[in-house]
Parts: structure tokens; C-alpha cells; sequence
């Protein structure tokens, strides 16, 4: 994996926010953009990572997400302002197929090198809620806005 100018976190699970501390503490220079639809979360996490060492001018909290698609849109808001290359989605083993192909989709096509880590649930793992099919219209979403720029 290279390393990462910024780990993007998908916000909701305490696993998660523990990956992006461990990943941040072995890739000092890199921002960690914390992306959730709850400002109360997301300075919960924020204040994990500066209880561990992480804090200041490289966390950052983006709460004005609505979904999947929606994080990697306003992502590339500050991808592109922080001039980042490379970034690595943090998310669990269940949302991660989905959150990947969003990813490339949103984020390839505009020329960021997209890499993933699987939060460690400590061997706990949802059951996967998440169907093809939605998996498959978040995708074409997001490689549409991608690729054109706009959503239709």
C-alpha cells in the first residue's frame, strides 16, 4: 500500500476510528478526514485521535454526508484543497465492497490512487445488509459523477 496523504474514515463504528489512529501513528504525515452525518460523532472521533496522539491541522470532520456516495463527493473537496494524491477508506468488513467501488468510481477517474483497510471488529462482524443492487447504483453513481463531474 502506499502511503496515504489522507485516510478517510467512514464514520459509525468505533472500529474504525481505531484503525485510522493505528494507520495515522505509521504514516505521520497524513491527514485523517473523518466523514459522518453527525457532528457529535465525528468530534467524538476526533477527540479518540488526539487522546492518542493524533490532532491539530491533520483531522479534519466532514459531517455534511447523506450517504456512501454523498462522503466521496465532499471528499474530494479536500483531497483536491490539501492537494492529496493517495488515499486509503477506512470502513468494516460489511460496508467494504460497496465503499471501495464508490471510491474508485468517485475518485480514480480524477486521478487519486484509492487504497482500503478493514477495521479490525475484533473478530465481530455484522451481517451484511447490503445488496447487489445497491451496491451496483451506488457504483454507477459514483463512476458517473466521476467520470462527468455531476450527478444526473
Amino acid at each position: 500500500m502506499p502511503a496515504p496523504d489522507v485516510i478517510l474514515v467512514l464514520g459509525g463504528n468505533p472500529a474504525r476510528i481505531r484503525t485510522a489512529a493505528a494507520l495515522a501513528r505509521r504514516h505521520a504525515g497524513a491527514r485523517v478526514l473523518i466523514a459522518t452525518a453527525d457532528l457529535r460523532e465525528g468530534e467524538a472521533m476526533r477527540r479518540y485521535l488526539a487522546d492518542h496522539g493524533i490532532g491539530g491541522r491533520r483531522v479534519w470532520v466532514e459531517d455534511r454526508v447523506t450517504d456512501t456516495v454523498d462522503t466521496f463527493i465532499l471528499a474530494e473537496e479536500h483531497l483536491a484543497r490539501w492537494g492529496a494524491r493517495t488515499v486509503c477508506v477506512v470502513t468494516d468488513r460489511r460496508h467494504f465492497r460497496r465503499a471501495m467501488c464508490v471510491a474508485e468510481g468517485a475518485l480514480s477517474p480524477r486521478g487519486y490512487t484509492v487504497t482500503g483497510c478493514v477495521a479490525d471488529t475484533d473478530g465481530v462482524y455484522a451481517k451484511n445488509s447490503e445488496t447487489t443492487a445497491l451496491r451496483m447504483q451506488d457504483c454507477a453513481i459514483a463512476w458517473a459523477w466521476g467520470l462527468a463531474g455531476k450527478l444526473f
